[in-house]
């Protein structure tokens, strides 16, 4: 296999064994080809990398936004795409979804194919949101709390409401409406 070449779905299951139950993938033994001759023999090298890592974790590290990650070959995959790729026999074409959002949880029940506005829809309450409850924001100008979703990547006005809960609620309605299974109102 070429260093630059994605690894193909076999060649991932040749090099990694998936726990769907767990999201956990974990090192296989290599045999000499997966290695190039270095001051070492590529039977050498090979023994070496299984005395060290066969058996064990694999994609561990999480990278800056959450996601467990790995090398093959010395280049980065993410876990989630490349055991979708294990899982289902190709490489994913768009994004891989986490159903309830946590980055690091692979389990194959909690991972579903999704394009980038559904995988966007299923996000958790941003940073900046200064009240907590997604979709609502203050209206400083009118004095009420302004509840808004976004749909096919435009805000849509929900409505400006007394409290922030009923906002929310408006939100809520609304995203159970245009957002299907990938609602998510936290």
């Amino acid at each position: 296999m070429a260093k630059t070449q994605i690894p193909t779905p076999n060649e991932l299951r040749q090099l990694l064994r998936y726990e769907p139950e767990t999201g956990k993938l974990f090192w296989r033994e290599r045999g000499p080809e997966w290695f190039d001759r270095g001051y070492r023999s590529a039977e050498g090298n090979a023994a070496n990398w299984n005395a060290r890592y066969a058996g064990t974790e694999a994609f561990t590290p999480k990278d800056a936004h959450g996601y467990l990650v790995g090398a093959i070959q010395n280049v980065k995959y993410k876990s989630h795409r490349v055991i979708w790729a294990m899982v289902y026999d190709e490489w994913p074409s768009g994004d891989v979804d986490h159903i309830n959002s946590d980055r690091s949880d692979n389990r194959q029940n909690n991972l579903r194919a999704a394009s980038r506005s559904q995988n966007m829809r299923n996000r958790g309450a941003t940073k900046s949101n200064s009240t907590g409850l997604k979709g609502v924001c203050w209206d400083a100008g009118r004095q009420k709390w302004l509840a808004q979703i976004r749909v096919n990547g435009r805000n849509k006005y929900l409505g400006r409401y007394d409290t922030p809960e009923c906002a929310h609620l408006a939100y809520k309605i609304a995203a159970a409406k245009l957002h299907g299974d990938f609602a998510r109102s936290t």
